[in-house]
C-alpha cells in the first residue's frame, strides 16, 4: 500500500513538472515594427550586470491570446529566460572571440512574428551581453 502511494506521488509530481515546463514554453515574442533610434537599445539588465540590447524598440512576451507584456517585465517576473528563447531557435555557430554563440529563427517560425538573430556574447574581455537583431554582422556588437 505504501509503495502504491509513493508511486502515485512520484507520478503526480512528474506530471506537474512536465505541465509547468510545457506551459512555460508555450509563448510567442512580438516585435515592434519600429527600430531603436540608438541602433541598439538596452531593454534589460541582469543581476550580474550583463544586458540585453535590441535592434527593435519594443519586444513583447505573449503568454496567450489575451496576455501580452513587455519582454523585460517577463524576464523580471521569471516568466521566461533567455535560455527558453534560445531553446526555440536554431544554433548558427560560434565565434573565436572567447565563445560567443549565434542563434537564429527561420522563415515561418513559431517563436515570433518576425525572423531575428540572438547572440549570447562570451568574449575574452568579459562581455556577457545578449544582442537581438536582424543584421548579419550582429556579432560585432559583442566586441564594442
Amino acid at each position: 500500500m505504501k509503495k502504491n502511494i509513493l508511486l502515485l506521488s512520484i507520478f503526480i509530481i512528474f506530471i506537474s513538472l512536465i505541465g509547468c515546463k510545457s506551459e512555460r514554453l508555450n509563448y510567442t515574442l512580438v516585435f515592434s515594427k519600429e527600430k531603436s533610434i540608438n541602433n541598439y537599445a538596452k531593454i534589460y539588465q541582469f543581476e550580474d550586470g550583463s544586458k540585453i540590447y535590441s535592434e527593435f524598440s519594443n519586444i513583447y512576451f505573449r503568454k496567450n491570446e489575451n496576455e501580452m507584456i513587455n519582454l523585460s517585465s517577463a524576464l523580471e517576473q521569471s516568466l521566461i529566460t533567455i535560455d527558453d528563447i534560445i531553446s526555440k531557435m536554431n544554433y548558427e555557430g560560434g565565434y573565436n572571440d572567447g565563445g560567443s554563440q549565434l542563434y537564429a529563427t527561420k522563415k515561418n517560425n513559431r517563436l515570433s512574428n518576425t525572423d531575428f538573430m540572438l547572440i549570447k556574447c562570451h568574449t575574452l574581455d568579459g562581455n556577457r551581453n545578449v544582442i537581438i537583431g536582424t543584421t548579419p554582422d550582429i556579432n560585432k556588437k559583442c566586441l564594442e
